[in-house]
């Protein structure tokens, strides 16, 4: 089968699902939509500035985003197939990921801008707002050190990249500067040319540390040392510019990728339509491999954790979070249609495959393979560069809410346990327990966001509670599968999360029969 068809229907029921279904959410469940005001204007602090929408929706979309979308449906569709990626993707994005990040956006928008966890202090318990607190933070700690590994391995592996990584964040901030006086147009074209510079610098100048350091190493410490400055920054000096920009280089990798796709008509696809993998069953590991682009509990830390806090208007969260989600469903679509296409030359590096797979697609529009393979290398690598600052801001502030500690020892807190897990040196041995980690917040987002409709008499929470049982079963049962193969300190991380999960789910049935 050519590789467009089942692109081209994938697209099409994105479309569908974010014009007629999510719009008919919204009348629903918020028919007083933009009479109050949004907590980003009545609250101050470094992390609230109500931001123009098309700003905050590449923040946000540019969090949310990194390289799950990407690693996810490439490590699936090898084990697994193309057919079953696809489907996940496709309904799990309208029926499910839509859904819940945009709930998680309002909700917290209508609970002053809290945090989901606090959130569930209000509608389940004060003892369950402890447990999913703790447990998110554990869970940080995995993102955090999952997406610094990627990041360092992408420095290393393309040299030409060191320059733009670091360089982008340069302008970033001046872009956060001029913004205040040439305004955003002005601001946006200069900054992107000043992006394209070190881009240029990077092809010119690449950089290769010498053979005597640990070159992973040295680029781990180096990003976890920027995640704790832009962490501890206002919001709108790095965070809020820096994903902005960002957010441009991934609309290019989206244009590109899909004229590459609309252009390589003739491309067929190479991967079977099923397989299956004895150590890793499609139940229940399809679900937890693709969790960004399809549902990610990691967008609802995304939506009440920051994006909550920069929301000028409630009517810009359904194109901003429901929005984002589809958006990143059709990112998880191209990576899946580029995998599609390498077959054989499948290596065990997910991200050369993507970057491999989109060079092939977009020869058929001209571009040189070289220049395609290093550009999508960059888009991943700036993607995961922000969604590594805005994990550990919201670690730093689940912390600090958790145990009162000062944002800067919680922020170090996070980060040396993160470098802790990077030890374990292997992406495979982190990435499954990650994914279910993932995804069992994206389960107690929905047990929190049922017992706020259900206290509200909305019919919906039955959807809500259907999903959070199939997201719980999913993802206990990877994780118990997990622990008799994962690492010892794997393990004991796994052991401890899900006793926080069946704590949590003591406190919610405690409340639900008194509902």
């Amino acid at each position: 089968m050519s590789v467009t068809i089942p692109f081209l229907v994938g697209v099409a029921i994105l479309i569908l699902g974010y014009s007629v279904f999510s719009k008919k959410l919204e009348k629903s469940l918020f028919p007083d939509l933009d009479k109050r005001q949004t907590p980003a204007h009545t609250n101050k602090g470094v992390d609230w500035s109500p931001a123009n929408p098309l700003v905050l929706f590449g923040h946000h979309f540019s969090s949310i985003a990194g390289a799950g979308p990407i690693v996810g449906p490439v490590l699936a569709a090898a084990l697994f197939g193309y057919s079953p990626v696809w489907l996940w993707i496709v309904a799990g994005s309208v029926l499910l990921g839509g859904v819940h990040d945009w709930l998680s956006l309002m909700v917290s928008v209508r609970n002053s801008g809290k945090s989901i966890s606090d959130v569930a202090s209000s509608t389940i318990s004060s003892n369950a707002k402890k447990f999913f607190g703790w447990f998110v933070f554990f869970a940080l700690i995995l993102v955090v050190a999952a997406f610094t590994m990627l990041a360092a391995k992408t420095l290393v592996q393309s040299p030409e990249l060191v320059i733009p990584t670091f360089g982008f964040i340069i302008a970033a901030i001046m872009f956060g500067f001029m913004r205040r006086k040439m305004g955003l147009l002005i601001s946006t074209v200069i900054a992107l040319a000043i992006a394209a510079i070190f881009i240029w610098l990077g092809f010119k100048f690449p950089i290769k540390l010498p053979l005597k350091f640990n070159a992973i190493l040295v680029w781990e410490l180096l990003l976890l040392i920027y995640a704790v400055i832009a962490s501890l920054l206002p919001v709108e000096l790095l965070l809020q510019p820096r994903d902005y920009l960002s957010s441009y280089l991934l609309f290019a990798g989206l244009i590109l990728g899909t004229l590459g796709i609309l252009f390589s008509h003739n491309i067929k696809i190479s991967l079977p339509s099923f397989t299956h993998s004895p150590k890793m069953p499609i139940f229940p590991f399809l679900f937890i491999v693709v969790a960004c682009g399809a549902i990610s509990g990691f967008h609802s830390l995304v939506s009440s954790g920051t994006t909550s806090k920069q929301l000028s208007k409630e009517s810009h969260a359904r194109p901003v979070a429901y929005g984002g989600m589809l958006t990143e469903g059709l990112l998880a679509l191209i990576a899946l249609s580029a995998v599609s296409v390498v077959g054989s030359k499948l290596t065990n590096n997910p991200l050369f495959n993507f970057s491999n797979g989109f060079s092939i697609l977009t020869q058929a529009l001209g571009i040189p393979a070289k220049l395609s393979f290093v550009a999508a290398t960059f888009m991943i690598n700036a993607f995961i560069l922000t969604t590594l600052d805005t994990s550990v801001r919201i670690g730093r502030m689940i912390f600090t809410e958790l145990t009162g500690a000062s944002p800067t020892i919680s922020t170090l807190i996070l980060t040396v346990a993160a470098l802790t897990f990077l030890q374990l040196g292997a992406l495979k041995a982190i990435w499954p327990v990650f994914g279910a980690c993932n995804q069992l917040i994206a389960a107690l987002t929905l047990i929190v966001l049922y017992a706020y409709l259900k206290k509200h008499g909305s019919k919906f929470a039955t959807y809500l509670g259907v999903a959070a049982l199939f997201m719980l079963l999913v993802t206990i049962t990877g994780l118990v599968m997990k622990i008799s193969t994962a690492q010892k300190l794997l393990t004991a991380f796994i052991v401890i999360l899900l006793a926080m999960v069946r704590a949590m789910i003591y406190e919610l049935v405690k409340k639900v029969l008194t509902i």
